[in-house]
């Protein structure tokens, strides 16, 4: 039997209590909402593979704008092969879950782009590309009804588990507790710990081997 009526659903993830007007088949009422279902539908469908999620777009921009003004700040003379790096870093931490694809954007290997920051006397890439992903994090989390399994959607962890154990291995804290730490509070920590004490570093960093061509930065 199909028919259309208002169910109130909750994520038995999140816990986060849903009202949805769907078609109901036959069989959905033994359906367990997850926090994909809660995604969809606050956000709407899933995009076609590749594509952006919809629960990124509203403030992608405006976070990546602030990190980037913060680093000039920091470092105006940093030079031109480090800011584009920079760059393509922070615009696509969101969907970036590892260094290998972000590698792999320059044409180079994991390894070959991390040796370069190591020799540089630099913290590892992976460091970088985890604190700007926590930076979404907590900006994400200024949304009073985010949960962690939204986050943790909007930055294409596996699951709130994936996303909660990392946090618990990068800050020592729960997932939960970035919210208390604040967009503000995770950019200064980045700037403190990642930018200012390696400013010697940085400006004199060449991370690429040579010249090559923007993998599209929007």
């Amino acid at each position: 039997m199909t028919g259309v009526v208002s169910k109130t659903m909750r994520c038995w993830l999140c816990a986060w209590q849903l009202t949805e007007t769907s078609a109901v088949r036959e069989g959905r009422d033994g359906h367990k909402p997850t926090c994909g279902d809660c995604a969809r539908i606050r956000y709407g469908p899933s995009p076609p593979l590749g594509s952006p999620r919809p629960a990124r777009r509203p403030d992608h921009d405006e976070i990546a704008h602030r990190i980037l003004g913060a680093i000039h700040s920091s470092l105006p003379t940093l030079p031109s092969e480090t800011h584009h790096l920079f760059e393509v870093l922070v615009r696509r931490a969101p969907s970036l879950a590892t260094v290998r694809r972000f590698a792999s954007g320059f044409g180079m290997h994991s390894s070959s782009l991390q040796s370069r920051f190591a020799r540089a006397g630099l913290p590892s890439l992976k460091e970088y590309l985890a604190m700007v992903r926590l930076i979404y994090a907590a900006r994400y989390f200024e949304d009073e009804t985010a949960t962690c399994g939204l986050v943790a959607y909007r930055l294409d962890f596996s699951s709130p588990q994936s996303f909660n154990r990392h946090v618990k291995a990068r800050l020592g804290v729960h997932a939960s507790e970035v919210r208390s730490i604040g967009y503000e509070g995770m950019l200064a920590r980045f700037l403190t710990t990642l930018v200012e004490p390696y400013r010697g570093q940085l400006t004199q960093f060449n991370p690429l081997p040579r010249r090559l061509p923007s993998i599209g930065v929007k």
